[in-house]
């Protein structure tokens, strides 16, 4: 039914109609997907930005914990436009800009300027999402946002993948998911620093000094098999020229068997 809203609760103990129940909204679950969506609707523009307006949202999740965002595009993303839209997305997040939401009617939305998504069934109003003024970012939403940009603390993408032909998926992380990532990252630089007895700083030299020596290894390796395959070539008997005196018939039986 258009415009019907329903919650999902779990309640603490056995309801009975007409008993009188307050609900409550689990707030730091809430403000996790507040930040992750805000976060999907500033990734968007800047993939606008960065890759071309070609780059439309083909799906998404908006979870506490992640977010993931589909869109149209014909070849894996670069590691500098990776970068790039993450610097973008940071720098709309570090200017702590109002997010502001309002609803108005559909055709005005659309005049406006704000995005709609294609596919996608819209009532004659609607509620639309600006950041920036507009600005930057303007979409018809009818979810949960954060009320300033700075409230999503960092925005973070964690791998960047194919879907299917063209299409490409982003997953990212804002708020505490970005420091819970860089907890991790660190604790495993500081895992191969002691692994590799080297500084944080200096793990690609001792790598790649690794790499060096498993290579030289392989090489002796290998030099060493085929100097143990000549020798036992060397060895074996000439089973196959004939013997023409008694004698060396009988040694060359005896070592052929």
């Amino acid at each position: 039914m258009t415009g019907l809203i329903a919650h999902r609760t779990m309640a603490r103990e056995a309801l009975h109609v007409g008993d009188a129940v307050t609900a409550v909204v689990d707030t730091e679950r809430r403000d996790a997907i507040r930040r992750n969506h805000t976060g999907t609707h500033l990734l968007h523009a800047a993939l606008h930005e960065v890759v071309g307006t070609h780059a439309k949202q083909a799906g998404s999740l908006v979870a506490p914990d992640r977010l993931r965002f589909d869109f149209t595009h014909y070849a894996a993303l670069s590691e500098q436009d990776l970068l790039d839209i993450e610097d973008l997305v940071n720098q709309h997040v570090l200017g702590n800009e109002e997010v502001h939401t309002e609803v108005t009617e559909l055709e005005k939305a659309i005049e406006s300027g704000a995005m709609a998504l294609f596919g996608e069934k819209y009532g004659d109003k609607v509620r639309v999402v600006s950041i920036a003024d507009g600005g930057f970012s303007k979409e018809l939403c009818g979810g949960t946002h954060v009320r300033r940009t700075g409230d999503i603390g960092l925005f973070k993408i964690v791998s960047e993948s194919s879907v299917s032909a063209g299409t490409r998926r982003i997953e990212a992380l804002t708020g505490t998911g970005v420091l819970e990532h860089l907890r991790k990252a660190s604790e495993t630089l500081a895992l191969l620093s002691d692994k590799l007895r080297a500084k944080p700083d200096e793990l690609v030299e001792a790598a790649e000094k690794l790499e060096e020596t498993e290579k030289k290894l392989r090489k002796q390796l290998e030099a060493q098999q085929s100097k143990r395959a000549v020798a036992e070539a060397g060895d074996a008997p000439d089973c196959g020229q004939p013997q023409t005196a008694p004698r060396e018939r009988r040694d060359r039986a005896r070592q052929c068997g």
